[in-house]
């Protein structure tokens, strides 16, 4: 008789770590799938951002920096970007001044004009909106 109650009680103990067990599989999981969907969030903001500076590179390689500055002062437009399909990004500013500056090499000296170009857009991050500034 003594057997057969030690191994009814074992049986329940098992029944109970594995209940155990199947408890913390399924807390392990959501954790990992938790994981998994911040990870797939950042690389989308991080894909967006990316296609945002390519776009403004090629506009550079294109048309140059000068390109829409006036000769003095200092110059805003708004300019839209082409996404990928699915991403959407708003209007970029930008900005350009031209400062004239002296170039010295040896003993001669020359005026010359330096554009400044700066692109700003409003971007939403992980941590919330922000702005995404590019510049030289």
């Amino acid at each position: 008789m003594r057997n057969f109650c030690e191994r009814a009680r074992q049986r329940g103990d098992a029944l109970l770590e594995g209940l155990v067990a199947v408890a913390l599989l399924g807390v392990v999981g959501l954790g990992m799938s938790y994981s998994l969907g911040r990870g797939l969030v950042a690389q989308k903001f991080a894909k967006g951002q990316s296609l945002m500076v390519q776009e403004i590179r090629a506009e550079l390689l294109n048309a140059g920096m000068p390109s829409g500055c006036a000769a003095t002062g200092t110059t805003t437009a708004t300019v839209n970007f082409n996404l990928a399909t699915g991403l959407t990004a708003q209007e970029a500013t930008r900005t350009c001044t031209v400062q004239s500056v002296l170039v010295q090499i040896g003993a001669q000296e020359r005026d010359a004009k330096l554009p400044l170009v700066k692109y700003e857009s409003q971007v939403g991050t992980l941590l919330g909106p922000g702005t995404l500034t590019l510049g030289n």
